[in-house]
């Protein structure tokens, strides 16, 4: 469930399916009018979602209504793909219904390898990068690619080390850090929640001289509950300048 202040605005109900132990089925989504628009659906979405692997389910199965074009986006953007020809919703019924299903991965990065940035990653990275913050903000990046390119090589790569997350040729994450500092860390859409963005922490926290910070979206609950999950605690908050948009900023420190 999803809420703020004055009561719930969101809803996701899901459970294994009694049938096969290895299918996490959802049967109810809502959001309400105020919570749309707000990356509310997909985080109650990824949470489902979180839960049906951490449960050992390999697939997550749902329903969406022929036409209803926001939810299948919704679905298609989290990595579902139709299964079968739609039906009719109920016996006789016009509507029509489609269902959708999510192949889990492994949670295992094992097979993933990190390696220092290198210019023959520039411009899957990129892309990489670009998909991965749309996703996590539930918002379109208008700015060209070529911006953001020159914004890391300008920006991020004199500052940082960065190291990248490889599955044979394919970029699935990197991130950038300083030995104060996290300044990105990204993780491709398809490769969520196998390990990978834990790796990249602890790597920076090796690398670091005892104190990192690093800051996440307000609207980004998933990483905000990954970095506390990782010893960060808040210790501000406030807005970021180019979005314009809330954060919060978060502090590590090494145990003695």
């Amino acid at each position: 469930m999803a809420e703020l202040r004055r009561g719930p605005i969101g809803l996701a109900w899901g459970k294994m399916d009694p049938s096969d132990r290895s299918t996490t089925v959802v049967y109810h989504m809502w959001v309400a009018a105020e919570g749309r628009r707000r990356g509310v659906a997909r985080l109650l979405l990824e949470t489902l979602t979180e839960w049906a692997r951490s449960k050992g389910a390999s697939a997550v199965t749902l329903g969406v209504t022929v036409g209803n074009v926001p939810a299948s986006q919704l679905y298609e953007q989290a990595g579902f793909k139709p299964v079968g020809e739609p039906e009719p919703l109920r016996p006789g019924s016009a509507r029509m219904g489609q269902d959708m299903q999510l192949e889990l991965r492994d949670s295992s990065a094992g097979d993933i390898e990190f390696v220092d940035f290198s210019p023959d990653h520039l411009d899957p990275l990129i892309l990489m990068w670009r998909a991965s913050f749309e996703r996590a903000l539930g918002m379109t990046d208008p700015h060209p690619l070529e911006d953001q390119k020159q914004y890391f090589i300008e920006k991020i790569l004199p500052h940082h080390h960065v190291r990248v997350a490889l599955l044979g040729a394919q970029v699935v994450g990197f991130c950038a850090a300083s030995d104060r500092s996290v300044a990105q860390l990204y993780i491709h859409t398809e490769f969520q929640g196998r390990g990978i963005g834990t790796a990249f922490l602890a790597w920076a926290k090796e690398q670091s001289g005892g104190c990192l910070c690093l800051c996440a979206f307000e609207r980004n609950k998933l990483a905000q509950r990954f970095y506390e999950r990782h010893g960060f605690r808040v210790v501000g908050r406030g807005v970021e300048e180019t979005w314009n948009l809330e954060d919060v900023k978060y502090e590590w420190t090494r145990p003695d």
